[in-house]
């Protein structure tokens, strides 16, 4: 069985992808712009992805390529959404709050409407 040039060329590059560090992709995320809770204990950055996986190529595609990472003021991370979640850049800008009410929360964009995180 002969196998193709471009057969070859895909299993390079998928056991280069697999074997080589996480280090390597780094720079798989750029940061667009951050929230600061009004009591300014808490900061929501929001990334855009680039495109380094068949996710972020499906993300990419239904532009939902965006998404978020709560931190604490150390830097700590409090909460990362799961990594099927993907929002568009509207949302992202639009749709991503704290509310500080009865209970502090974080607000945004799930599949049926607003999901919250509640803060402590």
């Amino acid at each position: 069985m002969k196998i193709k040039k471009t057969h070859l060329a895909f299993y390079l590059l998928l056991i280069t992808w697999v074997f080589l560090p996480s280090t390597f992709f780094i720079n798989e995320k750029t940061k667009v712009f951050d929230i600061v809770s009004p009591d300014k204990k808490y900061k929501v950055n929001i990334y855009h992805t680039k495109i380094i996986s068949p996710l972020s190529l499906y993300k990419y595609l239904k532009d939902e390529d965006y998404y978020f990472v709560l931190y604490d003021i150390n830097g700590e991370i409090v909460f990362k959404p799961s990594p099927f979640y993907g929002t568009s850049e509207v949302a992202a800008y639009d749709s991503i709050e704290f509310t500080y009410g009865k209970d502090k929360e974080l607000l945004y964009p799930g599949e049926l409407g607003y999901v919250g995180f509640v803060l402590k």
